[in-house]
């Protein structure tokens, strides 16, 4: 079940798989601990997923999905990472901010998700309107999780599986990743508006991919 918070009403669908991973290492090798189907999804922002039960009664995954699970794909398709998870075992300045399940972007080399407190009712009513059409739970997601990355005001979370340390990427650490990379520090520190988060996700994408062809940069997971 997909539930729109811009909306007071509820809109059922069928029942997704959801698979649960409980370290990274499993998720780098796509391996879940476990996968269940009884669960109900609700959006509350474009940055926020909250999972429940169906069964409320069913203590016993309510808090496996509270406490145990690090992070959660739909269908094998979509990602979202706990910051219940995060802010009990890892340290940050702002993890605290985090709330629900928030989306999760990895590739071999780092892991992230997004954020933001500002809620665009105007695209849960429309997300709500596509699934009302007969748009998969999964598209939804999707759709939501790409608008939210493009959002100009939500700032990057990288998470570090080793030092079990979340940082927010700011102008001055955005600056201190490219130092390896001068034409790419070159041309962020050049824009004019290279401190605002819209600018630095911009980079950062070029970052991701510039580290995949690094060997100088770890692997995420040894």
């Amino acid at each position: 079940m997909l539930v729109i918070a811009a909306t007071i009403a509820s809109i059922g669908v069928a029942q997704e798989r959801l698979a649960l991973y409980f370290d990274w290492h499993n998720i780098s090798y796509n391996q879940p601990d476990t996968v269940v189907y009884d669960v109900g999804i609700s959006v509350g922002s474009p940055y926020v997923i909250t999972l429940k039960p169906f069964n409320g009664k069913d203590k016993k995954l309510k808090k496996i999905l509270k406490e145990k699970t690090l992070a959660v794909s739909v269908n094998d398709s979509v990602w979202f990472v706990n910051s219940d998870y995060l802010r009990k075992h890892y340290i940050g300045t702002d993890v605290s901010y985090l709330t629900g399940y928030t989306p999760l972007y990895f590739n071999e080399k780092i892991a992230y998700t997004q954020y933001s407190d500002e809620n665009d009712s105007q695209f849960l009513h429309m997300l709500a309107t596509y699934l009302q059409n007969g748009m998969s739970t999964v598209e939804i997601l999707r759709l939501m999780t790409s608008y939210a990355f493009n959002f100009q005001n939500a700032f990057l979370f990288i998470i570090d599986p080793k030092t079990h340390v979340v940082e927010t990427l700011n102008s001055d650490n955005m600056s201190l990743r490219l130092t390896p990379y001068l034409d790419m520090r070159r041309r962020y520190e050049s824009m004019y508006f290279y401190q605002e988060p819209f600018v630095i996700n911009h980079f950062f994408l070029e970052y991701t991919d510039r580290i995949l062809l690094d060997d100088s940069i770890p692997y995420l997971i040894d």
